[in-house]
């Protein structure tokens, strides 16, 4: 799931750790007891490699920067059969999933 940062609240961060893959452009947050993938932080590409990509390229990678990708299928009480997962528009930016 991809909600906006703004949208959610990280309780329990000290039970995590955090990992950088590859180019270190985003946190991935495992969990200290089971090691499951939780959730992860886009940090983003290093700022003067962020200032020599074209007007338009930033504009495509700044909303990324903002979304604050969940692992949803770990989360306790979930409730499955109550999910209601819509279609709004193209790509994974137009689903919207209601609990």
């Amino acid at each position: 799931m991809y909600p906006h940062m703004s949208q959610v609240t990280i309780v329990g961060e000290e039970n995590t750790s955090v990992y950088a893959f590859g180019r270190k452009f985003q946190g991935n947050y495992f969990c200290k007891t089971c090691g499951v993938q939780l959730y992860t932080v886009p940090w983003g590409p290093p700022k003067e490699v962020f200032d020599s990509f074209s007007e338009a390229r930033k504009e495509f990678v700044r909303p990324k920067l903002e979304l604050r990708p969940i692992r949803i299928s770990v989360l306790d009480d979930v409730e499955w059969d109550d999910l209601k997962i819509e279609r709004s528009d193209e790509g994974t930016e137009g689903y919207t999933v209601e609990l």
